[in-house]
């Protein structure tokens, strides 16, 4: 009797534990419709290849919270999904690329380099589960 609670009580464990590690189901079709209205429509103007390009890092960042990766940047956010994305290099440089954009009044951005970061951000975004 003893040892068929034991077991029951490890199975209970096991169960809660596996519903713990499980992320956030995202909404597909907002993630979708943010990337067709507020990314893609940006490589239409060579003047907002940029913007494209913060807008797509903005959403990733916006999976990652929403699907309960930790941390208080999305530097440290992107260290814990580490594992969960195919290439995690690729999306720290997209990820560089935003932050000098952002930080430095002389960066420019070709329509090439924003369609491969923008790549990589999809990618990302696919691995996580939201697009």
């Amino acid at each position: 009797m003893l040892s068929l609670l034991a077991g029951l009580s490890l199975s209970v464990l096991i169960v809660i534990n596996q519903l713990e590690g499980r992320r956030k189901q995202l909404d597909r079709q907002a993630y979708k419709d943010y990337w067709q209205t507020k990314v893609m429509v940006n490589l239409e103007d060579q003047g907002k290849y940029q913007l494209a390009v913060i807008e797509a890092d903005k959403l990733l960042d916006k999976a990652l919270k929403e699907s309960g990766f930790r941390g208080q940047t999305m530097g440290e956010r992107l260290v814990e999904a580490g594992p969960a994305l195919s290439n995690k290099d690729a999306v720290w440089e997209a990820h560089k690329l935003r932050n000098r954009l952002v930080h430095e009044t002389d960066v420019k951005v070709s329509l090439l380099q924003a369609k491969r970061m923008l790549a990589v951000f999809a990618r990302a975004l696919k691995d996580v589960g939201a697009l």
